[in-house]
């Protein structure tokens, strides 16, 4: 049995972020465990790594999710400077198509002022300006916006923790975790490890751990498997900047639609699609996980979700939208009507997941969890642009609580 006093679940960019603000503050023995042989490889290294500066997530100004997406993006972005890290300044422009979305576009433009984002409003030759291959009648555009890579910023924040002293088990599956009268038991496929404090930041299996310890019992988790394409090579000019459509699905906070990312590396990231997954890694369209689908459809919380006709007729387009290919393609030439078939190809996949509460909703804000010698992170909003900002709110509170 190993003893640290505080046990990090998750090598992913939150538990890293965790345990670099919890070593950087204190005298802490810590340690993060990871079941692959490599940090990010599940949610955190399988998105469009854009940084968003809230105008495409509908943020409410004076909400801890509003403070974590601008702060958050704020700082993430001058650690990649710092470090020399992948970054590309490429800005984001949200895009209405239609006299309905354009007004949708002023609702986001007054709380975009009340955050403090730098705005520019454009109209159908101020679209055009940025971006002449995109359709659109009316526009908002932000300079706040980059996109990174997250595996080298997980990989610097790791070596920020190491230098303070953060030991890290890799390939290290955890297979159970219970408390007991001197602290957390994390039983692992190489052994016992031993805790004062458990740190829960294992993404898509974060709830389940919580559920172990007897805590989020009203919440229920579902995978969701997102398909991403890219343009191919020679058609990478197509698209400028980062390009997202302003219509959101009813009942689904943050989707985001379709939306077109140019990455550090220049290629331009076409997606996602957004299907029920069939298991927490199940990267491929047959891949399934008999016990994960088990526990989804034996929630009620999951019933409530998807018993929504709302719910139902998103599942419908997403299920095309993944399958058929000349589907998604219609949803891209929304905004990029001269789109060819030949003009993207199949590129990765994510697996992310949903929160759900006892009605069936997702809930837009984070979701934290605190048991006895224990904090769960079990959704964290908005993802990745929050990593550093929320890193050192877990960090406040697992310091206020040993």
């Amino acid at each position: 049995m190993t003893d640290h006093d505080i046990a990090i679940v998750g090598g992913g960019i939150f538990g890293v972020s965790v345990a670099k603000h919890l070593a950087e503050r204190a005298d802490y023995d810590i340690c993060v465990i990871e079941k692959e042989y490599q940090l990010a490889t599940h949610q955190s290294g399988r998105n469009s790594g854009v940084l968003h500066p809230g105008l495409a997530l509908g943020l409410e100004p004076g909400t801890r999710k509003a403070e974590f997406a601008i702060e958050g993006s704020r700082r993430l972005r001058e650690y990649c400077r710092e470090r020399d890290l992948p970054i590309r300044d490429t800005g984001l422009m949200l895009v209405a198509t239609d006299d309905a979305e354009e007004e949708q576009l002023g609702t986001v433009q007054d709380r975009a002022a009340d955050l403090g984002i730098e705005l520019e409003r454009l109209d159908e030759d101020g679209i055009a300006e940025y971006e002449p291959n995109v359709d659109g009648q009316a526009g908002l555009y932000t300079p706040d916006s980059s996109t990174v890579d997250t595996h080298p910023i997980t990989y610097e924040m790791a070596k920020d923790a190491r230098r303070e002293g953060v030991e890290f088990y890799m390939g290290t599956e955890v297979e159970g975790v219970e408390r007991d009268r001197d602290g957390i038991t994390v039983e692992t496929t190489k052994g016992a490890i031993n805790a004062d404090y458990l740190v829960n930041a294992a993404g898509t299996a974060a709830v389940h751990i919580a559920h172990e310890l007897g805590l989020a019992e009203e919440f229920s988790s579902v995978p969701f498997r997102g398909q991403y394409y890219e343009l191919t090579t020679g058609r990478r000019d197509l698209v400028r900047t980062n390009v997202y459509p302003v219509s959101m699905p009813p009942r689904v906070p943050n989707q985001v639609g379709v939306h077109f990312t140019r990455r550090p590396d220049n290629k331009v990231i076409v997606g996602p699609t957004g299907m029920i997954a069939l298991g927490l890694d199940t990267y491929g369209v047959t891949d399934f996980d008999l016990s994960e689908v088990a526990k989804t459809v034996s929630s009620s919380n999951f019933w409530r979700f998807i018993g929504s006709p709302d719910t139902m007729r998103i599942a419908w387009r997403e299920l095309n939208k993944t399958y058929r290919k000349d589907v998604f393609l219609k949803h891209c030439r929304k905004l990029v009507p001269t789109l060819e078939d030949a003009d993207i190809s199949r590129s990765y996949v994510g697996i992310s997941h949903y929160v759900l509460d006892r009605k069936g909703r997702v809930g837009d804000a984070s979701r934290f969890e605190t048991g006895e010698r224990s904090f769960h992170i079990l959704r964290p909003k908005p993802g990745l642009t929050s990593s550093l900002a929320i890193g050192e709110y877990v960090a406040d509170q697992v310091e206020a609580d040993l």
